[in-house]
């Protein structure tokens, strides 16, 4: 996605989001529909079919099993055994190598049986899928395999809708932009990681999140050079990280991406002085320059030179100014 001054304008806004997007309590999801494709049980009642489908699983015959487990739901969806067997077909589907399957069992089962299922333990399984997801490689005949991160974003996304006051909902949202960051998708990335750092201030992962968001920045800072709006960004976003985690075992890093950056936007700025007034030959504009230079870096490397010339300039013009 290519990075736009509008998108800038953007992700510098979330830099300064207040901390008013709190995480919210869990609000119980929208149930799912309460009957699928029937399938005939081995067995007449849900008790005997429980047993029987649980005997095929401790035997090993986990398709046949996961179709025994399948057919109690689908056969007598309100007893008490349905739930369990609802989480026993997921993670089947799952041990069997279907992880999107499995996970769209697991989500059935908290929209179906959110009273009766294991709340955190399902969670965890999806939380578990989803980042096998984003780190999956996908087989090809040329190339052996690669990832696609991108497709573990929608199953993060609705573990959150799930589930967004659970305990886990931090890491949640910032794999989110973790995924998003992975699959190229840098923008999006750094507004997740915003959106992760200000909706839960009190987490581990929004000192994470501040951080990836600022060396996203600084990385594609890197590519664009030219950009100054862009490094501009990526500096203000390192030092806003550094006044609020200052003893981070992250600070010396981000101390090394401003300092270089603060450098390049100093010989950036330093150039553009010397280009009015060596090129352009316009000491008035080079000498405005040069002054707003010392403003912005007063300890550059080029702050000697940006003073020799300031010095050059105010006597040059004050001699075109004495011969008028």
């Amino acid at each position: 996605m290519q990075w736009t001054g509008k998108s800038l304008r953007m992700a510098a806004a979330l830099l300064m989001l207040p901390a008013v997007l709190a995480a919210k309590p869990y609000e119980k999801g929208p149930e799912g529909p309460t009957w699928r494709w029937w399938r005939r049980p081995e067995k007449s009642a849900p008790a005997a079919q429980m047993i029987h489908a649980r005997d095929l699983l401790q035997a090993g015959k986990l398709r046949k099993a996961a179709k025994e487990f399948r057919a109690l739901v689908d056969t007598w969806p309100d007893v008490p055994e349905a739930a369990d067997a609802q989480r026993e077909y997921a993670r089947v589907l799952h041990r069997r190598g279907k992880s999107d399957d499995a996970f769209a069992e697991y989500q059935f089962l908290l929209e179906r049986y959110g009273n009766q299922a294991p709340y955190n333990d399902t969670l965890e399984q999806m939380l578990t899928i989803a980042t096998e997801r984003m780190n999956r490689k996908a087989a090809t005949l040329l190339f052996g395999g690669f990832t696609d991160p991108l497709k573990a974003v929608p199953l993060f996304e609705k573990i959150l809708e799930l589930a967004p006051g659970w305990e886990k909902a931090p890491e949640v949202s910032w794999l989110i932009g973790r995924a998003n960051e992975l699959g190229g998708e840098r923008e999006e990335a750094v507004k997740c990681y915003a959106a992760t750092q200000y909706r839960y201030p009190d987490s581990p992962f929004a000192e994470k999140s501040a951080f990836d968001k600022s060396y996203v920045l600084y990385t594609m800072s890197q590519q664009r050079l030219k950009d100054d709006y862009l490094a501009e960004s990526a500096w203000t976003s390192l030092t806003l990280y550094l006044q609020s985690w200052p003893h981070s075992e992250r600070a010396d890093k981000a101390i090394q991406y401003r300092n270089h950056l603060f450098s390049q936007r100093a010989q950036r700025a330093y150039e553009k002085a010397s280009f009015y007034h060596k090129t352009a030959k316009n000491p008035e504009a080079a000498l405005i320059a040069y002054r707003r230079f010392l403003q912005q870096f007063p300890n550059s490397g080029w702050t000697t030179l940006a003073e020799m010339r300031i010095q050059e300039l105010t006597n040059l013009l004050e001699r075109k100014n004495a011969n008028k």
